[in-house]
């Protein structure tokens, strides 16, 4: 999937499935996976989210709220922190959204993966050449959020936005996709123009 695929997905709270199995990957992952299906608390037995605990060869276990679940992946996973990239980018402690192939042992067999990854609806409060400031509508929180050197800035439909980041200006409703660093900062990877 190319990333303005993959952006596009998670905007829209898109999951896909994937259909290929690995062989049994050990003590670790197996304690993550000791009942069949869904976890509690999961009502997508295709989706899984939480903290990375535990991250081998071939996959990782991811905690939430109450349970474990085990993830497993493989060359075809498809991963995004910011970019496109590997799974050895992908940390003990970073929070995970994975969509895949739930398998009878309990596990979820990775399709694709996205890491330290939000979503922000706001109004720009102040523009910089390498960030904005957002007061979030929400929580009305003030965000400042930077811009990735992979930034997309478009309209709702996706099409780009004539002028880029110089097309900002305070006042203007946004959204917009967000990696957070391990510092807490938050850079945007895609803002749309309301």
């Amino acid at each position: 999937m190319n990333r303005r695929a993959l952006l596009r997905g998670v905007a829209a709270g898109t999951a896909t499935l994937m259909s290929f199995v690995l062989p049994d990957w050990g003590n670790v992952m197996s304690a993550a996976t000791s009942a069949p299906g869904p976890r509690p608390g999961e009502t997508d037995p295709t989706f899984a989210s939480g903290t990375v605990i535990a991250r081998e060869l071939a996959g990782l276990v991811v905690s939430y709220g109450a349970g474990q679940r085990a993830v497993r992946v493989s060359p075809a996973t498809e991963i995004w922190k910011e970019t496109d990239v590997d799974y050895s980018n992908v940390e003990l402690g970073d929070t995970v959204h994975v969509s895949g192939l739930p398998l009878a042992d309990g596990s979820l067999q990775a399709k694709s993966i996205w890491v330290n990854i939000g979503r922000f609806d706001g109004e720009i409060q102040a523009v910089l050449p390498d960030r904005v400031s957002i007061l979030t509508a929400r929580h009305q929180q003030h965000w400042t959020v930077e811009f990735s050197p992979y930034l997309e800035v478009v309209h709702p439909s996706g099409a780009p936005l004539a002028g880029h980041t110089s097309a900002l200006k305070a006042g203007q409703r946004v959204g917009g996709v967000v990696v957070r660093r391990r510092d807490g900062t938050r850079r945007a990877t895609r803002i749309w123009v309301f």
